[in-house]
């Protein structure tokens, strides 16, 4: 053989050799492992723990034939996992050694159709191996199903490590970048480092319905500092080091928006749905300083404030903090005082809540029970002093005797400095005595009456042989403000009116959890509830619960102030079983049980 035929012959030997090579690597599903890869998997204190050993047991399956290394026969093996591919994260741009922080896109595929789907599985490995330091393993699962993309499962753990600065994935975001419905869905797979010099380390990863160049991890490309726009998720499940598994919560630092910052904590609720608590710095629009703390979650549509409540929307202050002034709602964006709650306050076995105007503590352990057992305080029973400072007026008067004997009355008319819508309750007291003694007996009363809007009539009065030559009288009227005891008459119908019977008012009350109040407690000393007396001189009636079809009046017309009808009359009323119109006012207030 000539020399020249010798080279040509080497030549096309040559070109031969590197077609071959081309060929095996174009269709060869896995490339050659690593040196790293290789010293990786010979450390026994962290090694890929699932696939190592699946690798092993293929490989000691294996007939002898040649003589092997354990070595040759892992290689081997690894090279028999089809599916399962090496290489080194492709972040080109590290900035010397600055990746921390950065984001890099691993995946980006389209996904159409329903319950399409792609997964894949990623073990990532730290550049330097530290005791304390490990690999990750990253699960991922995307798929439509039958109206959109269905919630993504991405799961991160993290193995053997104790410091969260030695992960080399930090984060992982899933955006949508395109398409809706379940029509050409882009879903694009970030990471996010938490090491420098991120673009060092190799990763496996095993992929499931992958078309090519759809898994871009050991791509080259440019590493960004922030995610692009689009619909995103986050991690689902993180597992520790330390064995613990937790469902991860985002939190993102709202930027400022005119003038109001926020803290955002979210996660997705067992539902599927967005749940958000929002802590909010507010600015002079909204609140000048107040710390408010907000929950959001989402109907089926998604919306939260505006949303559909009955289908789960919430939009509400659960707690706030008034700048300047200290005062804390719950439940309210805008307390009027130090606490102010917006439902009930539970104190040990007891709920208190206003209800209608009425305070009411609810026996919880009763209720619990199928008991109604409750005390309430009633407007009549405590003085209303919002409306005005004139409420309570005070006074005194000196009034002389004389020390005439025999029994023996003085009076004087007291006018009120500012007078009231309706007769206030006039209390009268002895604050001193001027007694004339003379070896007799002291016997010596003193009230008010003739009680108007404008005044009334205070009375001293002695008896028997008492001699006093005088007295010292204060007194005290007070008055609820204008409607405010009217307010709580359960039904009030005026005259000619088609109006209820008298079961009809027992049954309002019933329905409420209350009774019809007795006589006695509509004319507590026989003399009216304070402001219920509002009918100016018109016939009344209001029922009450002395006996069936009983009445009582405020009509002081004839001397009946405070009786019944069987009082007046001798009998119940046979208009009571009816609720035709009649010629007065006919009404109920209920009583607690």
């Amino acid at each position: 053989m000539t020399p020249i035929a010798v080279i040509i012959f080497m030549l096309a030997c040559l070109v031969l050799y590197v077609l071959l090579n081309r060929y095996k690597k174009q269709h060869s599903v896995i490339a050659p492992i690593p040196k790293k890869m290789e010293k990786i998997m010979k450390k026994k204190v962290d090694t890929p723990k699932g696939i190592t050993d699946m690798a092993e047991k293929i490989a000691a399956n294996k007939s002898e034939g040649k003589q092997r290394t354990p070595k040759d026969k892992l290689i081997e093996a690894f090279e028999d996992i089809k599916d399962i591919r090496y290489g080194k994260i492709g972040a080109s741009n590290h900035n010397g050694g600055d990746t921390l922080n950065y984001w890099i896109k691993i995946v980006s595929v389209t996904i159409s159709g329903a319950w399409d789907a792609r997964g894949f599985t990623l073990e990532v490995y730290p550049r330097i191996r530290y005791h304390t330091s490990g690999r990750q393993t990253l699960v991922c699962l995307m798929r439509n199903n039958t109206t959109d993309v269905e919630l993504p499962y991405v799961s991160l753990t993290t193995h053997n490590e104790s410091e969260p600065n030695t992960r080399l994935i930090k984060d992982v975001k899933i955006v949508r970048s395109g398409g809706s419905g379940v029509s050409n869905n882009k879903l694009d797979v970030w990471i996010q480092f938490g090491q420098s010099w991120a673009d060092t380390a190799y990763v496996m990863y095993y992929l499931y319905n992958f078309k090519t160049n759809d898994f871009i991890a050991t791509t080259p490309q440019s590493q960004q500092n922030k995610l692009p726009a689009g619909q995103n998720w986050s991690i689902n499940d993180r597992f520790e080091p330390n064995g613990v598994s937790k469902k991860d919560i985002t939190m993102d630092i709202d930027p400022a928006d005119k003038g109001i910052h926020g803290i955002a904590m979210s996660k997705t609720d067992e539902a599927g749905r967005s749940h958000v608590w929002k802590q909010w710095h507010m600015n002079n629009a909204y609140g000048r300083n107040d710390l408010q703390l907000w929950e959001y979650a989402g109907d089926k549509n998604g919306g939260t404030c505006g949303g559909n409540v009955a289908d789960g929307a919430i939009c509400q202050p659960r707690l706030t903090v008034k700048g300047h002034n200290g005062r804390v709602g719950i439940n309210t964006s805008d307390p009027q005082g130090t606490l102010e709650v917006a439902g009930d306050i539970r104190i040990g076995r007891w709920s208190l809540r206003d209800e209608g105007g009425v305070l009411v503590f609810r026996d919880m352990v009763a209720q619990s029970a199928g008991r109604d057992r409750r005390h309430a305080l009633y407007p009549e029973m405590y003085v209303d002093n919002t409306a005005d400072r004139n409420n309570i007026q005070t006074g005194e008067a000196y009034m002389n005797l004389n020390c005439a004997g025999g029994p023996q009355t003085s009076t004087r008319q007291i006018t009120f400095a500012t007078p009231y819508a309706t007769p206030p309750r006039v209390t009268a007291s002895l604050g001193l005595i001027d007694w004339c003694n003379n070896g007799r007996n002291l016997r010596i009363n003193t009230w008010a009456a003739n009680v108007t809007p404008t005044g009334f009539t205070l009375y001293l009065q002695t008896w028997a042989d008492t001699s006093i030559w005088g007295a010292n009288i204060k007194w005290i009227a007070v008055y609820g403000s204008q409607g405010s005891e009217v307010d709580t008459w359960e039904k009030l119908d005026p005259p000619n009116n088609r109006t209820f019977t008298w079961a009809q008012f027992k049954g309002q009350c019933e329905a409420k959890g209350k009774r019809l109040c007795s006589s006695s407690e509509m004319c507590p000393g026989g003399q009216p509830l304070t402001n219920f007396d509002t009918f100016g001189g018109a016939d009344n009636w209001m029922a009450v619960g002395d006996r069936d079809n009983e009445w009582v009046t405020y009509n002081r017309a004839g001397g009946r102030l405070c009786k019944t009808h069987t009082q007046v009359a001798g009998s119940t009323p046979g208009w009571g079983p009816a609720a035709q119109p009649g010629g007065w006012y006919r009404g109920v207030k209920c009583c607690p049980k």
